[in-house]
């Protein structure tokens, strides 16, 4: 049960959204309906049951956004390793990640290959820009190395722009977001929509649910029936015409 609040007027920014989300869980519980709440409130179902746990757990401060990691983050790899480490890497452009990392050991300094290589290698595309020669200098320069793919994930880029496009030319996509909480709700939902409902092209028309959760051969062989059905009683109709497959 969502206890009541005493209202304290306040000009916190924080404070008044967190406010705001707790109007929606008691207009939840009074209305005995979550859907009409969240679309009163504009709130998404996703984000209040995650508010309402958060409220359950922590009180009218959890409800609040949470802070960002600070920049003196115990994990924060330390300013003199970084200065360093650019400093090696500018003075000897050809030494890989491995080989710096073992002259920082040497030096008294410990920082694995894997971080040196997220501090100083760039994943690029093969746009334009990427490869120009000016740019290419200008890594030599900086002695940045640059890789072409993600690490093990080199097949990822065709389907994040992809989704990009799609998401860019959505009738619903605003021409700009009020802040950071109005554009993760929408993305939220986007996110819900496009992997529930949108029936993509790549995918025979069906849905990314439905190939994840196996149940898109099932779908077909429905839709392929009912399109045979159809073509029964036309004069001529060929066997086999307008079967739907699933790409492999």
């Amino acid at each position: 049960m969502i206890q009541n609040v005493t209202r304290v007027t306040t000009k916190n920014p924080a404070e008044k959204l967190s406010r705001k989300r707790l109007t929606v869980l008691q207009l939840a519980e009074q209305l005995g309906n979550v859907s009409e709440a969240c679309r009163r409130g504009g709130l998404d179902r996703t984000s209040f049951y995650e508010w309402k746990r958060r409220f359950q757990t922590h009180g009218l401060n959890g409800l609040k956004d949470m802070p960002p990691i600070a920049r003196d983050h115990p994990l924060t790899t330390p300013r003199e390793v970084v200065e360093k480490l650019i400093d090696l890497a500018l003075s000897n452009p050809m030494w890989g990640c491995v080989r710096l990392s073992d002259e920082l050991r040497l030096r008294g300094m410990t920082l694995s290959s894997r971080t040196i290589q997220k501090r100083l290698v760039i994943n690029a595309d093969g746009g334009s820009a990427m490869t120009a020669k000016s740019t290419l200098q200008l890594f030599t320069d900086l002695g940045v190395i640059k890789s072409r793919s993600r690490p093990h994930v080199s097949n990822d880029y065709p389907y994040s722009e992809a989704q990009f496009k799609t998401l860019k030319y959505s009738s619903s996509f605003p021409t700009y977001f009020a802040n950071i909480e109005q554009a993760r709700e929408y993305m939220r939902d986007f996110i819900a929509w496009y992997n529930n409902d949108d029936h993509h092209a790549g995918l025979a028309l069906v849905t990314p649910f439905d190939v994840h959760f196996g149940r898109a051969e099932q779908r077909l062989a429905d839709r392929n029936a009912t399109l045979a059905d159809a073509a029964a009683p036309s004069a001529g109709a060929r066997a086999g015409n307008g079967t739907l497959k699933l790409n492999p």
